[in-house]
């Protein structure tokens, strides 16, 4: 079995993928095609410069070198262009290795975690290729069409001098602008930093994209996912005019079977406004919630959850500690919907994930990813992608969500409460709940 470094599954690394099959026919992850023809291109018009200019480097070293060894007292200066030159070869290597990089990665781990401090070292390590890439194709420019070679202490009468530099002229020509691999060096820099600049245009639109979705996968991708969970569209709602009229709590049982059946996939505020929700009032309570994922390290295992509307702007504002809401079995996030409405009325902002195996998080074969205190810690990876400040969070667990509660404890660094619900009638939770939430307050 191949060893997992970091996250990533070395065993996804092999030669069938560098077919085009799979590099530009596989349309399963957001800009990746875009990103392969980019970051070549990139890094091949910036590599070209650095090897023609490096050439050119070489020749002006060894003249310089050898005339001055050959004939003491002369003096060749040609520093300004060995000085550029030598920048486009730094410029050249660090292109190279960040798009390069992320070429590889792209190739071989499409679907990896990466912690927003990784993707601000990517973007930022783009930018930066970027305007060095800039300030190395002016400075050029400026240095091969305006300067030339000096050359102090010579003896034009000294006939055996004055063959020795005609001779090295032919490499090495006084004017810089007459070399022509110099010029096809700038040529191809302008080329790459074009490249350059688009490929950390790319990075920075995925990125965006990634900690919107949570997700590399593409948008037809994440549809299509989400497909596999959607209900049928005719379900009906129970009559509110016919049969007896029904308690809040015998309605709250019989929606328990629809509760289960309560679709994976995201149900947006956006997509609802126009469309009339098929589902029961008390299904319709987590519609306006945002739906992200998350892929969480080191298995790659992809989180699906849910966010209150005051999430943001609770976290964001001021640190108001949110509270994290696990479902038991075998349930998902929805389980929580009839809770919803009395919670909301707290300040308290709402993270409701779809725990491993159930909804739209991913459902491992292997025993070992469920456990309990492994879950734990990929949710305080959620925590930390959405930005909670030391994790601080007030886990509530029911049935076998409080088994992945109680280690939260430990995971968490500030934990203000855990509660602990075993209760199979659902509509006892939100009474409950919202009593010990009344006592942390």
């Amino acid at each position: 079995m191949a060893p997992v470094i970091w996250g990533l599954d070395l065993g996804t690394m092999r030669w069938s993928a560098f077919g085009s099959k799979y590099m530009f026919g596989n349309t399963e992850f957001h800009m990746r095609r875009t990103k392969f023809i980019i970051y070549q291109l990139a890094m091949i018009f910036l590599v070209i410069s650095e090897s023609l200019g490096t050439a050119v480097l070489s020749d002006y070293l060894d003249q310089q070198s050898v005339l001055e060894g050959r004939f003491p007292g002369l003096g060749i200066f040609n520093n300004d262009y060995i000085g550029i030159a030598s920048f486009n070869i730094f410029v050249g290597v660090f292109a190279a290795i960040v798009f390069g990089a992320g070429f590889f990665f792209d190739l071989f781990f499409p679907d990896r975690y990466e912690p927003r401090w990784v993707q601000n070292m990517w973007m930022g390590s783009a930018i930066f290729a970027s305007v060095a890439g800039l300030g190395d194709a002016l400075a050029y420019t400026v240095i091969l069409c305006l300067h030339e070679e000096k050359v102090s202490n010579y003896n034009v009468n000294d006939p055996e001098l004055v063959a020795a530099l005609n001779q090295a002229r032919g490499k090495t020509p006084i004017l810089y602008r007459r070399s022509g691999r110099a010029i096809a060096s700038v040529v191809f820099l302008w080329v790459g930093w074009v490249c350059a600049v688009a490929s950390t245009i790319v990075m920075i639109m995925f990125y965006r994209y990634y900690r919107q979705y949570g997700t590399a996968k593409s948008t037809h991708a994440r549809k299509a996912e989400d497909s596999k969970f959607d209900r049928p569209s005719s379900i009906e709602k129970p009559s509110q005019t016919s049969g007896p009229q029904a308690s809040p709590e015998t309605e709250v049982q019989l929606n328990g079977p629809e509760l289960s059946q309560r679709p994976q996939s995201a149900r947006r505020a956006s997509q609802t406004a126009s469309v009339p929700s098929p589902y029961p009032p008390i299904m319709n309570s987590m519609d306006n919630f945002t739906h992200k994922s998350l892929i969480t390290a080191p298995y790659n295992l992809t989180y699906s959850y849910y966010l209150s509307p005051n999430f943001t702007t609770q976290t964001k504002s001021h640190p108001t500690t949110p509270i994290l809401l696990l479902h038991g079995f075998p349930d998902h996030a929805h389980m929580w919907a009839g809770a919803v409405p009395t919670l909301t009325s707290h300040v308290y902002p709402l993270l409701i994930p779809d725990l491993l195996g159930f909804g739209a998080s991913s459902k491992p074969t292997d025993p070992a990813r469920y456990n309990y205190k492994a879950q734990a810690s990929s949710l305080a990876q959620i925590l930390d992608a959405e930005g909670i400040t030391g994790k601080r969070v007030i886990p509530i667990g029911h049935d076998w969500g409080s088994a992945t509660a109680q280690p939260s404890a430990s995971i968490c660094t500030t934990v203000r409460a855990v509660s602990v619900y075993a209760s199979s009638v659902q509509s006892r939770i939100p009474a409950a709940v919202a009593q010990r939430i009344q006592s942390v307050d």
